[in-house]
């Protein structure tokens, strides 16, 4: 009875803090970024031609004459929640190219 109580304490700690695979982790991410209003309303709804990650979790968002800076941070789940992290987005400052 010990060895299965102590069983159903590690599987339940360890399902709580169940990851993503990497793929399905990185698709999850590019879809909240490109979901974001806030990315919407910086990028004046133009055309985003890609989202690549870059260091820190850190994400470029690029149209042919801007850049936009994305942090995106991993929220601890809730108590007794099975799941991947919630996701939070920080949009930064629009960087353009100035057109002639």
């Amino acid at each position: 009875m010990k060895t299965l109580s102590l069983f159903a304490l590690f599987f339940s700690a360890s399902a709580a803090q169940a990851a993503l695979p990497p793929t399905a982790e990185s698709l999850r991410v590019i879809a909240a970024i490109a979901q974001s209003s806030e990315v919407y309303k910086k990028m004046n709804g133009g055309w985003v031609n890609s989202i690549t990650q870059g260091e820190n979790d850190m994400y470029d968002v690029v149209s042919k004459d801007c850049h936009l800076g994305v942090k995106v941070t991993r929220l601890p789940n809730r108590p007794r929640f099975v799941g991947p992290n919630r996701l939070k987005i920080e949009v930064g400052q629009l960087n353009c190219i100035p057109q002639d």
